[in-house]
């Protein structure tokens, strides 16, 4: 078992109360995943907002059926895609009409082998099966990914869109980074950032004022272990946020009280996070995030999401050199990259 299972396994103790009962669905075997109509799935994300993740196959389609059997039967990936989607599987052949977002879809064709229209939505009009289309919280088409994929190769597409990579990097980098993490890691020594706690930034602040990086991360966090190792791992990226920053880890659901500039923040019985975390972000908790604070304690911005070190590296720069006092993020992307560029 590797290490990306035992995270998974984590996150289910940690967050879910999770019933393993075996459903059938249509003429499908029975199954480890929970799979819906698009309909059920869309009408559910009203009531708690959860992305789609959307098994386009067919009935004539081998490696759809194979996908079942091997893929979609392991343990693991059934409960991760149980516990952060509602899963669906469709036919992209069906004759059924469907609503979706309003639109009234069926399939115009008349050969026995014709997409339905909501199929072309799902593909990007380039019907294959299978094909995993993610839509968002909102039932949007995010991405296709069409083909076949064993267990290795569908787990950091999962942590991909689940965790919101796709906002911030390419999948080909994040592929980079997840494989480096889990799968080459025993190769890896990452360099070390001197972590420290909030009562140690907080005093040594005010003794030489420097900015406030706090890390926010959670044991069920993919992404988190990835940055660890890969962004915050990078010894020139690493010896930089030593050097600038007082650098600071917290878990979002950590029990213990922390004291931060005056003020006692606890982890209440009926909220699984700890009240700093959530004063941090301003009430969002997103996970990973970057939050910078001042020396004396004022929240000066919350960065949300997973970053590679090539992606952090100018928003650490925008705090350290002070940027962020007079100019626009947008403006002060440009001229780092065009200087980069000459250099």
């Amino acid at each position: 078992m590797n290490k990306f299972r035992l995270l998974i396994i984590l996150a289910f103790a940690i967050k879910i109360v999770f019933s393993q009962e075996v459903k059938k669905q249509d003429d499908h075997a029975n199954s480890l995943i929970h799979w819906m109509t698009i309909q059920e799935a869309l009408a559910k994300q009203k009531e708690k907002p959860k992305k789609i993740f959307v098994d386009v196959y067919t009935d004539w389609c081998g490696w759809c059926k194979h996908m079942t059997k091997t893929t979609f039967s392991n343990p693991q990936i059934a409960s991760y895609i149980n516990q952060y989607y509602y899963p669906v599987r469709f036919n992209g052949e069906t004759k059924d009409t469907i609503v979706y977002l309003g639109d009234t879809l069926v399939n115009k064709g008349t050969s026995r082998k014709s997409a339905h229209q909501l199929t072309a939505i799902l593909t990007n009009n380039r019907p294959s099966y299978p094909t995993i289309t993610y839509l968002d919280e909102q039932g949007r088409v995010i991405s296709p990914v069409p083909g076949y994929m064993d267990v290795k190769k569908m787990e950091p597409y999962l942590v991909f869109f689940t965790e919101n990579v796709f906002r911030t990097t390419q999948f080909d980098t994040f592929k980079k980074e997840f494989d480096k993490t889990f799968t080459d890691s025993l190769k890896i020594k990452p360099a070390e950032i001197k972590w420290n706690t909030f009562s140690k930034a907080e005093l040594a602040s005010h003794k030489k004022p420097k900015l406030i990086l706090v890390k926010i991360e959670a044991p069920w966090s993919v992404t988190s272990k990835i940055m660890d190792t890969t962004t915050y791992g990078d010894a020139k990226l690493s010896k930089y946020i030593n050097e600038n920053f007082y650098p600071v880890k917290l878990n979002t659901i950590t029990k213990d009280t922390i004291h931060f500039f005056g003020k006692d923040y606890l982890n209440y019985p009926n909220n699984p996070f700890n009240e700093l975390a959530i004063y941090l972000q301003n009430k969002q908790m997103v996970v990973p995030a970057t939050v910078f604070v001042s020396p004396d304690g004022v929240i000066l911005s919350h960065v949300p999401g997973y970053f590679t070190k090539d992606g952090i590296e100018p928003i650490l720069h925008f705090f350290q050199e002070g940027a962020y006092k007079d100019q626009k993020w947008e403006e002060y992307i440009k001229k780092y990259q065009a200087k980069k560029k000459k250099n």
